[in-house]
């Protein structure tokens, strides 16, 4: 009876060592599938971090490019307005042409009509203007001939520039310059 009873819980000892076998072989796989799991997750995360990394890295490398097109595209266009607001400045009257219409309107607004008064003509003194210039004097009628002639530049180039942006502008500018050189006392007696 003992002996029975002995060989009985010998039978469930060795069930429950291969039940506690089974489950342990079990729970080492499954430790095992989590390793892999965990492992597999490591791996994963990072790829994730070096695709982002790549993302982040191609992300400023478009940034890059696209500011280099727009800067290339901006440089496009302004050399395009430059060149279209040369092309619109060597269509108008140069400078002489102006001060030689401004001299004849000055010298006409200004005679007496007095019978023996001489008048003086325009395109020699445009001549005697240009050679002032050249001259590089420092008189008051030197200094104002100079400064006239770039001021005259500098409103037919706003002028062209203003036309080229579809902006208002005062187109009698330039004739204004050259009215105001006329009314210098100095250069007034030149021509009159």
């Amino acid at each position: 009876m003992y002996k029975e009873k002995i060989e009985e819980s010998q039978k469930e000892i060795s069930l429950i060592e291969n039940d506690l076998e089974s489950k342990s072989q079990e729970y080492k796989e499954r430790l095992q599938a989590v390793a892999d799991a965990e492992a597999l997750l490591e791996a994963s995360q990072a790829a994730l971090a070096n695709l982002k990394d790549y993302m982040n890295r191609e992300t400023q490398a478009l940034a890059v490019a696209k500011q280099n097109l727009n800067h290339y595209f901006t440089k496009e266009a302004e050399a395009e307005r430059e060149q279209a607001i040369n092309a619109l400045i060597a269509q108008q009257p140069t400078y002489e042409e102006e001060l030689e219409k401004a001299i004849s309107r000055f010298i006409e607004a200004n005679n007496s009509g007095l019978s023996f008064e001489r008048t003086k003509d325009a395109s020699k003194l445009v001549k005697m203007f240009d050679a002032m210039e050249k001259g590089r004097g420092f008189s008051d009628a030197d200094i104002a001939i100079r400064g006239a002639r770039s001021s005259y530049k500098k409103a037919i180039r706003e002028a062209c520039e203003a036309h080229i942006d579809n902006k208002n502008f005062d187109k009698y500018k330039r004739i204004d310059v050259l009215n105001n050189l006329l009314r210098e006392p100095k250069v007034a007696e030149m021509v009159l």
